[in-house]
């Protein structure tokens, strides 16, 4: 270690001053996390680059997204497998980082361990779903780049854990979506209304109405909020509670992207998303989805709230379920942000009580465990994927209210009998369990979820 005094948190990780590190954590008003050096470099990513497996500990457990990209698209997996650190590419990994993520050149973290031949990150990689044929932009696969045993062993490998050898071409367009995201990080927070122009209305929720729009070269969600009473002292938090939902980088949350504050016409920004929320795409729309695409949603919103949960504090007002979870082209599910009440609007009222916990529904959102909570809703959706039906529709009169008490004073689940993944099966009933207590929380259950088969 250095004997002279780091200048600022990159040249700390540099030099390995995990006191000083301690220190900038431990600090009121610390830079954040997720914001980058010069060239957006994350401490994450530094931490990773180096070899920091305690400091990487540490920024993880203060909130760092994992999948927040450098200004060349790497983000702090692409260069933990570059340079070999097994153990912090298993800690990003367990803590949702995107195992195909790609940088501006379409190459993934497999593409950069095999190249420079690391066996072991190689094969943790395929374990953890690493694409062995996902093209770079150049038409290269991380298999094409490795080399002698290597690349005899690793398509071996990758076949035994059940991938299809066939080119996965690469997909410009998401790639597109991905750094739109990150332009509209750089955006100020608070927008003008006029800078706003709506095309089509796409509907009206509980919580406002919502609209296609475009603002600022990108095309985004608006909804212009419901106020059912104006208070000025809670209102004026708006734009501090708008701050927490800025998650950026992190593949299953959208974020919120910007709001007009203002108390009379209040709108909240997020990215648009063509396919729309989870529940249409497996209700109404009629889209027939193979079972491996609905297991990668259920894998993905599980990462999602993984992280969410991981938040100290945690969202509050955010009620898990296939309205709030949006689909994007190719089938990613994200956690919307956008769909998290404030603190001004109506936060007793239940709207979709089909996901919302017994004890939730009894008790109210003030005096429950949040995050046991959202475990039953997990496991409704996972239901619902599993069975493309929609949850409690056999209840007469489809009223919140009724709903919600016949859910509650019938002590009522839905019909495990047809959920044919055993598996799975057996994992929704745990995560339903009528006692709140022996819920498992996201950390126990992602991993589980990982080694399902479809």
């Amino acid at each position: 270690m250095s004997s002279s005094r780091p200048d600022d948190i990159f040249a700390a990780i540099k030099v390995d001053d995990d006191s000083y590190v301690l220190e900038w954590l431990s600090r009121p008003g610390t830079l954040d996390l997720n914001q980058g050096d010069g060239h957006g470099f994350t401490p994450l990513i530094w931490g990773s680059y180096y070899g920091r497996v305690n400091m990487v500990d540490k920024f993880l457990s203060k909130g760092a997204i994992p999948d927040v990209p450098n200004m060349g698209g790497d983000t702090a997996l692409h260069q933990a497998a570059s340079c070999n650190h097994y153990e912090i590419v298993l800690r990003l990994l367990n803590n949702g980082a995107n195992v195909n993520a790609t940088n501006e050149h379409g190459n993934t973290p497999l593409h950069y361990a095999c190249f420079w031949n690391h066996i072991r990150v190689c094969q943790l990689l395929v374990k953890q779903g690493a694409l062995v044929m996902k093209a770079n932009k150049f038409g290269d696969s991380p298999l094409s780049r490795a080399r002698g045993e290597l690349a005899v062993g690793l398509q071996q490998f990758a076949k035994d854990c059940g991938q299809d050898l066939s080119t996965i071409p690469y997909n410009a367009k998401m790639e597109q979506r991905t750094k739109a995201d990150m332009q509209m990080k750089d955006k100020n927070m608070e927008v003008e209304l006029s800078s706003i122009a709506k095309s089509l209305k796409l509907g009206s929720t509980p919580s406002g109405e919502t609209w296609k729009a475009s603002w600022s070269g990108h095309t985004v969600i608006t909804k212009k909020l419901k106020i059912l009473e104006v208070n000025k002292d809670k209102f004026r938090y708006f734009l501090q509670e708008a701050g927490r939902l800025r998650v950026f980088g992190h593949q299953h949350i959208l974020p919120v992207v910007g709001i007009v504050n203002d108390i009379h016409n209040p709108h909240i920004l997020s990215p648009f998303c063509s396919r729309g929320s989870l529940f249409e795409v497996l209700h109404p729309k009629g889209h027939k989805l193979s079972d491996l695409v609905r297991l990668n949603i259920i894998k993905g919103i599980s990462r999602g709230m993984q992280y969410l949960h991981g938040l100290d504090p945690i969202i509050p007002r955010l009620a898990l379920n296939s309205h709030h979870v949006i689909i994007d082209d190719s089938f990613n599910p994200m956690i919307s942000l956008g769909d998290a009440r404030f603190s001004f609007q109506d936060n007793q009222r239940v709207y979709y009580p089909h996901w919302i916990a017994p004890e939730v529904l009894r008790l109210g959102w003030d005096n429950i465990n949040h995050r046991l909570a959202d475990m039953y809703s997990f496991a409704i959706i996972m239901w619902e994927c599993a069975t493309a039906q929609i949850p409690f529709i056999d209840i007469p009169h489809q009223d919140p209210i009724v709903i919600g008490r016949t859910i509650v004073i019938k002590e009522l689940r839905p019909d495990l009998s047809i959920v044919t993944n055993l598996h799975l099966g057996k994992l929704i009933d745990i995560a339903w369990n009528f006692v709140p207590a022996k819920r498992p929380p996201f950390d126990r259950v992602s991993p589980i979820i990982e080694k399902l088969k479809h």
